[in-house]
């Protein structure tokens, strides 16, 4: 079975709007032979899927705490 490439792994997300890292990380997971390089990969995939999950929590914390901060100083 042929797998894409990293680049067209990119260029394929993208559009679809995937998480390059995940969608990088799932296709280097299938394309793994052997088996201690998949669980990597898979590791891998899970974390991009977390920070994916958590960047919109973390960006709107961020904004919360400094929409505080300018009440509080000025």
């Amino acid at each position: 079975m042929s797998h894409a490439d990293d680049r067209t792994a990119v260029a394929l997300a993208d559009p679809l709007g995937l998480d390059r890292l995940q969608t990088i990380a799932r296709i280097n997971m299938d394309r793994a032979r052997d088996s201690e390089e998949r669980p990597f990969w898979k590791q891998i995939a899970a974390v991009a899927a977390i920070v994916m999950m958590l960047t919109p929590l973390a960006s709107l914390v961020w904004s919360h705490g400094n929409r505080a901060q300018t009440l509080l100083m000025g």
